[in-house]
């Protein structure tokens, strides 16, 4: 039957999506069509359903390139109009380069990044009618959505140094999470109320540290970001101003998103 189909029945024949896909030259690839994935999901079926708009003509491909030692893997995403307005409205260009600026690992061994538009976010939640509900939540913290758009850029890096997966003594892996910084000061009154208002005071701040009980944890303010991690030595490099971080992990990061 395979055989006996006409070219136009084929997917690769029918599907222009499915046609990209075939000719990116990746080694392996996993094509889906979203629309039916979704429709088979009653979760995603309702939060698309919810958001209003739907996944008609909406699919992705995972391609996989196998090199020397490593697997790269990458998702191309196609969208319906909608789809590409909502993305095109909450999704920025690029992860700045700021947010790398003090990492102080200079491998990762694993890692994420996204970049969103808090802006287009924010105005997104407006037209659907739940920005209220939103701002009424965050009050309660006690910060404003206003707050947040002054005080954030929307880029966010985490970086797991090396992992230890034979340890026996429970070790904490060295990471550092740098979210991305628009303003400090409006930033740090978004810290400082959340920290009255949710941790009540769990928080002890010395200049520009905020560090949890018994050094467990460290919140550090430096330059354009905002670096946590629970590693004193980590937490020195960030305020030297490290800037250690390198190779394909930090290439790959810059992306708007990747993981």
């Amino acid at each position: 039957k395979l055989f006996e189909m006409k070219s136009d029945e084929t997917l690769i024949g029918s599907n222009e999506s499915f046609k990209e896909a075939a000719g990116k030259g990746y080694d392996a690839s996993v094509w889906m069509d979203l629309d039916k994935v979704y429709a088979k999901n009653n979760q995603a079926s309702m939060a698309m359903t919810m958001a209003g708009i739907n996944s008609k003509g909406t699919s992705a491909n995972i391609g996989f390139t196998f090199e020397k030692g490593k697997i790269v893997m990458d998702a191309d995403y196609t969208g319906n109009e909608d789809i590409n307005k909502l993305y095109n409205k909450i999704v920025n260009d690029n992860v700045k380069s700021s947010v790398f600026k003090n990492i102080p690992i200079e491998n990762a061994d694993a890692g994420f990044s996204f970049s969103i538009n808090i802006e287009g976010l924010v105005s997104i939640l407006k037209e659907k009618g739940v920005l209220s509900t939103v701002e009424s939540n965050l009050q309660k913290s006690g910060v404003t959505v206003d707050d947040i758009t002054k005080a954030l850029s929307g880029d966010v890096v985490g970086v797991l140094g090396k992992v230890n997966f034979d340890s026996k003594r429970g070790q904490m892996p060295e990471f550092v999470i740098s979210i991305g910084i628009k303003d400090k000061k409006a930033f740090e009154k978004v810290v400082d109320a959340l920290n009255s208002k949710e941790a009540r005071g769990a928080l002890t701040k010395k200049d520009n540290v905020y560090e949890a009980p018994g050094g467990m944890g460290f919140l550090v303010i430096k330059d354009d970001a905002a670096y946590v991690t629970m590693t004193g030595s980590i937490k020195d490099g960030i305020n030297k101003g490290d800037s250690k971080l390198k190779g394909d992990f930090k290439e790959q990061s810059g992306k708007y998103a990747s993981v």
